[in-house]
């Protein structure tokens, strides 16, 4: 049995290098979730960390988002010494070394696959991910994305840090179900709705029900304690309501500046939870750069021309090459592949 604690399930090597560094920094994120990581674990990721300045920045980073969130300031703390002894035994620099008794912290206290009500989530470029709370609800997460749930006995929360989620919610009598990201939460009772964080923009489409955007208090504001945020959170007005078959659209820096639409094709903006992606009369521009959210490839139109040629088209998720075929013999869009990672667009008669 005692040697069955000390093997620890690596992926391919191959596999592993081909992540990128920012995947291979989540990888040990998950690793680290435990009680007490292995010495043959602690010994791995110290060569990991220590073999390029890139590893050490996009751990911290990662650390550093988790943490400003503070996702330890709602949870009990556990005693850190035996945590902290271990960093050290094998010469983890300092400041690694207290990144890394962070996160090992946060993720033994917040991942865990028996119990999701205070819970991380995190998906890969081209990687979904459907998630069932323990309130029976469902969320499904889209690529590139990540999200924490924190729930409590009073209210369901969602905060969104990046990317794209699509949400099925149970109804719950006195207990709402909250999306906090940037300067804005969503409300929902018993409905189905998606958040997209697209670049500064905040892009919430409802496909039943109603929900509810109401503005965020600044920190200042609101109090040190999460009931103080919830009761100030909890004054929406009605003006702000979105009903389905409706987007609404606010800044994620800004004060909250709600712009509604409520002539959208919802299940075409939504077809990405069935593996599709959906366009018609659209921008080029605008279809590289939904398509470029599913693939490592970079894809750079190189005239303005061609920016605003109009495309249409039904295409897999993650199905690249489909996608630049189509431009290619459909609409006579040029395409340079200049090398497995990177694509040019651009006119017929344009010259690389």
């Amino acid at each position: 049995m005692s040697g069955e604690k000390n093997i620890v399930a690596f992926p391919e090597r191959n596999s592993f290098e081909a992540m990128s560094v920012y995947d291979q920094a989540a990888y040990w994120v998950a690793k680290f979730d435990g009680d007490k990581p292995s010495k043959e674990t602690l010994q791995a990721f110290s060569r990991w960390v220590n073999a390029s300045p890139a590893h050490v920045a996009e751990y911290e980073k990662l650390v550093a988002r988790w943490e400003s969130l503070n996702v330890l300031t709602q949870l009990h703390m556990p005693e850190q010494k035996a945590v902290k002894r271990a960093y050290w035994t094998y010469g983890l620099g300092a400041a690694v070394c207290a990144s890394l008794v962070l996160v090992v912290l946060t993720v033994a206290l917040v991942i865990s696959p028996f119990n999701n009500n205070q819970a991380i989530y995190i998906t890969a470029i081209g990687e979904q991910k459907t998630i069932t709370l323990s309130d029976g609800s469902t969320l499904k997460l889209n690529t590139n994305s990540q999200l924490r749930v924190d729930y409590s006995k009073s209210r369901r929360g969602i905060y969104l840090m990046q990317g794209e989620a699509y949400f099925e919610v149970v109804h719950a009598l006195n207990r709402p179900f909250e999306v906090y990201t940037g300067t804005g939460v969503v409300r929902a009772v018993g409905t189905a709705f998606s958040v997209y964080l697209n670049n500064e923009q905040v892009e919430v489409f409802v496909n039943e029900g109603i929900v509810e955007v109401d503005k965020l208090l600044p920190i200042a504001e609101q109090g040190n304690t999460q009931t103080t945020i919830t009761t100030q959170a909890s004054v929406v007005a009605k003006a702000n309501r979105v009903l389905a078959g409706s987007k609404a659209t606010f800044n994620q820096h800004t004060p909250l500046q709600l712009a509604l639409d409520e002539n959208v094709v919802i299940e075409a903006q939504l077809a990405w939870r069935k593996g599709a992606l959906v366009f018609s009369q659209e921008r080029l521009q605008n279809l590289v750069d939904e398509i470029s959210r599913y693939t490592s490839t970079r894809i750079i139109i190189t005239d303005s021309e061609a920016r605003d040629i109009r495309v249409g088209g039904l295409f897999e998720v993650g199905n690249t090459d489909a996608v630049l075929d189509a431009l290619e013999l459909g609409f006579g869009i040029r395409v340079d592949r200049i090398h497995d990672d990177l694509v040019y667009l651009s006119m017929p008669d344009k010259k690389m």
